[in-house]
Formats: C-alpha cells, structure tokens, sequence
C-alpha cells in the first residue's frame, strides 16, 4: 500500500471515529433526558433554549453566523454535473429489486414503520387495518381491524416497548409489544401526525382543529398545547426531546416547552421574511435551536427558535415544499423536496448548495442516515432513492411499486428500507453499495 492509499485510509478512519464519537455524545445527552420514570421529561430544565438573546454564547448555534453567507454558493460546473447525473438515471431500466413484497392490504398503505430491534414492522392502511408482521418470514403477529378510517399513522417508542396506531379520524391506540392494547385516546378532530418522544413514553399528535395532544405511555395523562388557529399540519421533536415545534394552516411556527406548556417562540407572517402562507413541513437542527420549515410559497426558512428570527431563506424550487430534513452528521446538511420533483442539499452554516438532485415526480418523504450524510427520498414516480447528499451522487433506486410510494422506514444501519405504496404493498428492499463514511 502507498503513501496516498495509507493516508486516504486513515482519514476514512479518523471520519469513522468523529462520527461515532458525535454519535455518542448525542446518546449520553439523550440517556440524560429518558430518565428511569418517563414523567421526568416535563421537569427537564429548559436550559438552553432561552428566548433572549444571552452576550455570553459564543457557540454560534443561534445561527446567526448564517447571516454572513453567499446567498447561494453553488458552482455552476458543478451544479450541471449533478443535475446531468440525476438527469441521466431518467433512462435507466427499471428492474423491480425488492427482496419481500408483503400483500396484506386491500388498499393504499399510509404509512410504515420499524422496530428498535429491527424485528417486527407496522403498516397502516386506507383498508382501516394496520398489519404488525415479523420482517424475517413475514409472517402476520396482528391485525388491527377495529378502526373506522384509514390508519394514516404508525409508531414504535424508541425502546421498543409500545407502538401507536393513529387513525385519520382522530382515534389512537397504543399498544405493549406483546399486542396488548393500553389506550384509546381520541384528539377530538382528525389527526394529522403523531410522534413519539425521542426517548422517553411520551406520544405527541397534531389535529385539524389546531389542537396538539402529548400523552404520557402507558398511563394516558394527557397534556393539551393551545396555540394554533388553524390545522397543525406538521410537527416534530427537537433531538435533546427538551422541546417540539409545531406549524400549520395559519402560517405559525411555534416552539413549545413540554415542561411549561407555554409557547417559547411563536414565528409568523408578521416575522421578517417568514412564509405568507400555510406551513406544510418542518424539521429540527441537531443544535436544538434551528428549525426548517416549508410551505406552498416554495421557500424554504431557516429560523432561531431563540432569537426568533428567520436566519436564511432559500428559494430553490418550482412548487409547494412538501419535505425538510436535517442531517445528524458532520456537518448538518439541510434537504428540501418539492411537488415538482427535485431536492436541494445545503450546507445551512454556509448556505452552500452541495447538490440538486431529481424524481421524476413530486417529492413525498425524506430521511438522512442516523450517522452519515446519505440521504432516502420517496416519491409519487413509485421509487425510494439513495443519495449521497455531499455531491448528489445516486447510490441505489428502490424499484418494483407500480404507484406513489407514500412512506418509508430505513433500518439496519441504513442498509434495508421498508416502503408503504398508494399501490397497496409493502415491500423490503436492501441498499446496495452502501458507503461507509
């Protein structure tokens, strides 16, 4: 081995350890949250996540060194290389390449989800069924066939023990993993999305009538957030699970205190730059403090939830945004998908576009690796894809729906993606050639 191939190696492997070691630094700050008793998350100290403006933080995480970046530093050259090569995929044979195709509904499939372990998944349903089944075999554990509306919802506690089934009606049913049913709970109005605490027994769910719901598992004590006059269209937990942030119709971005139940930061369309319009998508900064948000407008903001002002805006696409995404590596990459089929990569800190990437129609989801810079798309042209979000390169395509896939799960280290399709399947699929770093 040379010189050059010794040095490349130990790079790749001083990538390797910076990533793990970033990894575990989130766990140990996680672990400090998800206390033994669950309830502990409402008593976390808040700290921060002050709103005022503190002279003492020189870590920058407010983002308001964003504020000195190129508007767009894309280089053309490379801009046209990356669009040539998505382009260039349009006229590759599809080759159907799932390794399991799961048949166990009789209409389109919502939403799918995958065990901590990696065992066991759900799927939920137009049909009002949700199907847990074992990923080795396939074989059906349980069906769910007690709903009134589509299951549009499906969830696993991070330790695996419970898992929830929310149902377009606005009922959810929480569940032990050994499919003993522990709550029926109901939101009042339809539900439009529903998570679960990022460690702790804690479910959160938006409604259409502008409620958001956060329930403790398994005791059912429910805790109501007011602040929204419209539908909540979108919600998500900040990574710490110290905070969440929810967006809607009436063109809010609010960040909540689950200790307070107080609103910290209410952004809307009085805030210089922010969207005029209904909010559709939303996603959190690793830092805890940056939240992006999408919306009909086509823009995407990139706001401080403790500043309280919009940092970046980028205005990369030709129609609705319909997904945001951050990812966990270093540095945090930014992807926005739009109806009109494309995806924008950023580095947010330097608000350098790094890559824009194509379906052939409108983006429906999109994912990052847990620890690399990989990004999953699914899209209404029937595929999942795999990217490498620092230069758009295509990685792997997800063929054999013969519809819109409406949702996904990776799991396995990245290495399996488990898809939910408007063409009624569920279907596995293994990423090959999968990077390592």
């Amino acid at each position: 081995m040379d010189d050059k191939q010794q040095q490349q190696q130990q790079q790749q492997q001083q990538q390797q350890q910076q990533q793990q070691q970033q990894q575990n630094q989130r766990d140990d700050e996680l672990a400090e949250v998800g206390a033994d008793d669950a309830l502990e998350v409402i008593e976390v100290d808040n700290t921060g996540m002050d709103m005022e403006d503190d002279d003492d933080d020189d870590d920058g995480d407010d983002g308001a060194d964003m504020m000195d970046g190129d508007d767009d530093g894309d280089a053309s050259e490379q801009a046209q290389q990356q669009q040539q090569q998505a382009e260039g995929d349009k006229g590759e044979e599809r080759h159907a390449n799932p390794s399991a195709i799961f048949e166990n509904h009789t209409s389109a499939v919502f939403d799918v989800a995958v065990s901590p372990d990696n065992t066991i998944a759900l799927s939920g349903s137009q049909d009002d069924t949700a199907v847990l089944f074992n990923l080795k075999d396939g074989n059906i554990i349980h069906t769910f066939d007690n709903h009134h509306d589509s299951i549009i919802a499906t969830a696993f506690s991070r330790d695996g023990a419970f898992f929830a089934l929310g149902c377009m009606d606005g009922s959810v049913s929480v569940w032990s993993n050994k499919c003993e049913k522990l709550l029926d709970l109901d939101l009042g109005d339809d539900l439009t999305w529903m998570r679960f605490h990022p460690v702790a027994s804690f479910l959160l769910a938006g409604s259409a009538s502008g409620g958001v719901v956060m329930w403790a598992v398994p005791s059912g004590t429910m805790f109501n957030f007011f602040g929204h006059g419209d539908v909540v269209s979108c919600g998500a937990w900040f990574p710490n699970g110290r905070a969440f942030v929810s967006a809607g119709d009436d063109g809010q971005l609010l960040a909540w205190s689950p200790k307070t139940r107080e609103v910290t930061c209410r952004i809307d369309a009085k805030t210089h730059q922010f969207h005029q319009t209904p909010v559709t998508a939303a996603a959190c900064h690793p830092d805890n403090i940056l939240v992006a948000t999408g919306g009909p407008d086509a823009k995407v903001c990139l706001t401080s939830t403790k500043t309280g002002k919009v940092v970046s805006v980028f205005e990369d696409h030709g129609d609705a945004i319909e997904a945001v995404a951050f990812s966990s590596s270093s540095p945090t990459l930014l992807a926005s998908g739009s109806l009109d089929g494309t995806i924008v990569v950023r580095n947010p800190a330097t608000k350098f576009k790094l890559a824009t990437l194509k379906h052939e129609a409108a983006i429906v989801q999109l994912t990052f690796h847990p620890t690399l810079p990989l990004l999953y798309s699914c899209s209404a042209d029937g595929t999942v894809r795999v990217w490498d979000a620092r230069n758009g390169a295509s990685i792997h395509t997800c063929y054999g729906h013969t519809d819109a896939v409406l949702g996904f799960a990776i799991f396995d280290e990245g290495r399996k993606v488990l898809t939910g399709g408007d063409d009624n399947k569920v279907m596995l699929f293994d990423i090959q050639n999968l990077p390592t770093s």
